[in-house]
């Protein structure tokens, strides 16, 4: 059996982060770093944490690390 925990009008689906910062010094065994996300996302101005790669490749890789994240803090 499944249930929608999270409705979100699809005019309202977008994500515009306003700052990554990284800390250079919490590197992990698969290159991959703690960092802060400040975004708004479906309207809402969010902060959360997430791993974030630095390289074009692995930062796209992290993406949808982030965007759950991100929808997971909209049901907060």
């Amino acid at each position: 059996m499944y249930n929608w925990i999270l409705s979100v009008p699809s005019n309202s689906i977008n994500m515009i982060f306003q700052e990554v910062l990284v800390d250079l010094n919490s590197k992990n065994e698969r290159g991959l770093y703690q960092s802060r996300i400040k975004a708004t996302v479906g309207g809402r101005p969010l902060t959360f944490y997430s791993l974030v790669g630095l390289e074009n490749e692995a930062f796209y890789r992290s993406m949808p690390r982030i965007i759950a994240i991100a929808f997971g803090a909209l049901k907060t």
